[in-house]
């Protein structure tokens, strides 16, 4: 596994930061770009993983009120498909929820 972290946007990221932006209500990761600057070199806003790679996000957030105050271990199934997920878990209570 490689460990991603988070952010909202990736103009502080440099070529090797593992750096991933997620969309909660899609679900939707987004890894960094490589931008052409105007004087026509390449800028990396992060690292890109390499192909075939499996990620691990730590944390992040998303609602559902209190409905998601849940116990660890309560969630091992995702309510519908996401793309190249193929499993979830919760390895901590979800608290918070109102």
């Amino acid at each position: 596994w490689q460990v991603w972290t988070p952010v909202e946007h990736f103009g502080a990221s440099s070529p090797g930061d593992r750096h991933v932006r997620i969309d909660a209500v899609s679900g939707e990761f987004a890894l960094p770009p490589e931008v052409r600057e105007e004087d026509g070199t390449m800028r990396a806003y992060g690292a890109v993983p390499e192909k075939g790679a499996q990620l691990r996000v730590p944390r992040y957030r998303t609602g559902g009120g209190s409905a998601g105050n849940v116990a660890r271990g309560a969630i091992s199934v995702l309510r519908s498909s996401v793309p190249y997920v193929a499993g979830v878990d919760n390895r901590e209570a979800a608290t918070g929820g109102v």
